[in-house]
């Protein structure tokens, strides 16, 4: 008999217990992940679906949000409808074991459960670790956004150092001539990880979703210490880079890194990279996400930076699915009359949040 549960973010145990069943969740399935980005965005609430049959069972973390909560006024007659999308990161279904008949009742339920909640869009970025674009719904259009450098961890810090470019092991001895070491920080560190990000995202110019408040960090540092870590690069007893991996199962992920600039030449940040991995060797991480760049061109310099530092890459892919046709394209026709268009906005399903 099937059993379906919905699982809110104050269910903690519950949402772990869950996620506990399958071995390809990662860092960004886990509660507190979703907290922290929560934490940017009061209006929207995280459900974790699950669904369980004998020894089958699915489960799909997922924001869901109301239509009306960022839009213009004109759609506010709309508010009872919602859509849903992954957390800022990696999200999509899991199956412990892909049947496919249970699979197809699965997706059959929960598309049931969606329509009596009103949703009516679905976006999706599926997990590298997991490859689970394999078990979206039928009816979802699923694209590769971008790579992904990756780094499938060997047995050894030896033979991980064999699968680095002769370019990156240069800047990393470099590092090291210049006197430069890496440290794990304490975890009630951070502020002085935020004051490092702060500098390099200004200096960068980055866009306002990239900046972290106090709450988003203190709902990070809630994390298990086994599951978060901090690093930090110094030269003799000055931080100069630093960087936070988070951990799950046998993934890891780089989520958010800073470095000054005067010791990003001398390769600080390959020398973390570096340092960061052979921790993870020793402690039986085989997989690490390092992510993508900032843009989807493969000369951007942060993909550049990023790929130089793993031993792989792979597709990043994303879904988008209408789950109710009929009032996703009333939405569209309300937004071209007026915006006065006659097109779709853009290729951004969740067109009305741009």
């Amino acid at each position: 008999m099937s059993q379906v549960q919905i699982i809110s973010l104050n269910q903690t145990q519950k949402w772990y217990d869950v996620l506990s069943l399958f071995k390809a969740s990662e860092p960004s399935f886990l509660p507190e992940y979703y907290r922290a980005y929560l934490s940017r965005d009061p209006s929207s609430r995280a459900l974790l679906w699950f669904m369980q049959e004998d020894d089958f069972a699915f489960c799909y973390p997922f924001v869901i949000s109301s239509i009306s909560d960022k839009t213009d006024a004109f759609l506010q007659k709309y508010h009872q409808y919602k859509d849903i999308s992954s957390v800022y990161g990696y999200g999509g279904p899991l199956v412990n074991e892909p049947k496919e008949d249970f699979l197809a009742k699965a997706w059959n339920y929960f598309d049931k459960w969606a329509q009596n909640e009103k949703i009516i869009a679905e976006f999706t970025r599926f997990s590298p670790y997991s490859q689970n674009h394999r078990f979206a719904n039928p009816g979802t259009n699923i694209e590769i956004n971008r790579q992904l450098a990756i780094s499938y961890l060997p047995d050894s810090q030896e033979k991980f150092w064999q699968l680095l470019d002769s370019k990156t092991r240069n800047m990393i001895r470099k590092a090291q001539k210049q006197g430069l070491h890496v440290e794990e920080m304490p975890l009630n560190h951070i502020s002085l990880f935020q004051e490092l990000y702060l500098t390099t995202m200004n200096r960068n110019a980055a866009a306002d979703f990239f900046y972290y408040d106090i709450q988003y960090y203190k709902e990070l540092m809630a994390l298990d210490n086994n599951a978060i870590k901090l690093f930090g690069v110094y030269h003799q007893s000055t931080l100069v880079s630093a960087v936070i991996i988070l951990i799950h199962n046998h993934c890891a992920l780089y989520h958010l890194s800073a470095t000054d600039s005067k010791y990003r030449s001398l390769g600080a940040g390959n020398l973390a990279l570096w340092h960061i991995s052979n921790v993870l060797i020793e402690q039986g991480i085989s997989f690490f996400n390092l992510g993508g760049g900032r843009t989807t061109n493969v000369q951007d310099p942060l993909w550049k930076y990023k790929r130089s530092n793993s031993t792989s890459e792979t597709d990043f892919y994303i879904g988008k699915r209408i789950i109710n046709a009929e009032i996703y394209h009333e939405i569209l026709d309300a937004w071209n009359t007026a915006k006065d268009q006659t097109c779709p906005p853009s290729s951004n399903l969740l067109f009305y949040r741009l």
